[in-house]
């Protein structure tokens, strides 16, 4: 039997403006495009599993 999921906290404070600063900077970091062609082409092979299933 499955345990039961916790509700996740609400972040306030201090925490909460240093979460929203880092998703700002994560949105302006460089991006390495070698490592997303890698995501896709792995998101690519799961779909085509899922399909045939």
């Amino acid at each position: 039997m499955a345990k039961p999921i916790k509700i996740t906290p609400t972040l306030k404070g201090k925490d909460a403006v240093r979460f929203l600063k880092q998703i700002e900077e994560n949105k302006s970091a460089p991006k390495d495009e070698a490592k997303l062609e890698e995501i896709r082409k792995d998101a690519y092979i799961l779909n085509s599993i899922l399909r045939k299933g």
